[in-house]
């Protein structure tokens, strides 16, 4: 009745201007310094699961928002430095419910090292001014949506290494919260975008 898990984590490189790897970063410590701490900083901020962090730095589930009370299970997420999130939950109803609880934390690690990366893309933007592909797409793809939400999930070979996730261009896009069309001053000239 435990099960274990694990979610590979990447990193987007303003230096190489793509997803590294962390279990083998080439070059971009750095990057995954800051990385691992961003990721450490979110993953304890998320609303869909409640953590505490323990003396020896991995994270207790201890609630959700719609339960407040004790759980009836334990769960513990550890960011290794060996590139990736480990995942440990015991259930006593058995394995079957172990696994449900291991998918979800698994989709709360994995949204977190989304939104780490999104917030190391708009960082990036904000400095350069340029967009990476990974954020907004080359040419207008709005009319097949479902193709820019796609992802291929990243595996473990039988050797336990992590492969490479293949991520579609505009995965780390933010949502629309705002839009508004105003008229532009005709003094002004209209540059095309490139």
């Amino acid at each position: 009745s435990t099960v274990t898990s694990k979610v590979p984590i990447q990193f987007y490189s303003p230096k190489t201007e793509s997803m590294i790897l962390a279990s083998s970063p080439t070059g971009s410590e750095g990057d995954l310094k800051k990385g691992y701490e961003l990721l450490q900083n979110e993953i304890e901020k998320q609303n869909a699961m409640r953590m505490k962090r323990t003396r020896n730095g991995a994270l207790l589930v201890v609630g959700s928002p719609s339960n407040d009370g004790p759980l009836p299970f334990w769960c513990f997420l550890q960011i290794k430095s060996l590139g990736f999130i480990s995942i440990d939950v015991y259930h006593p109803q058995g394995k079957k419910a172990a696994e449900e609880v291991a998918a979800k934390a698994y989709e709360v690690a994995s949204c977190t090292c989304k939104r780490v990366n999104q917030l190391f893309l708009l960082k990036n933007l904000y400095r350069t001014k340029t967009a990476s592909q990974l954020l907004l797409p080359l040419k207008n793809i709005d009319k097949e949506p479902d193709k820019s939400e796609q992802l291929v999930e990243s595996s473990m070979s039988e050797s336990n290494q992590i492969e490479p996730m293949d991520i579609m261009p505009v995965f780390f896009k933010c949502p629309v919260k705002f839009r508004t069309v105003f008229k532009l001053n005709h003094r002004c000239a209209k540059s095309k975008a490139k």
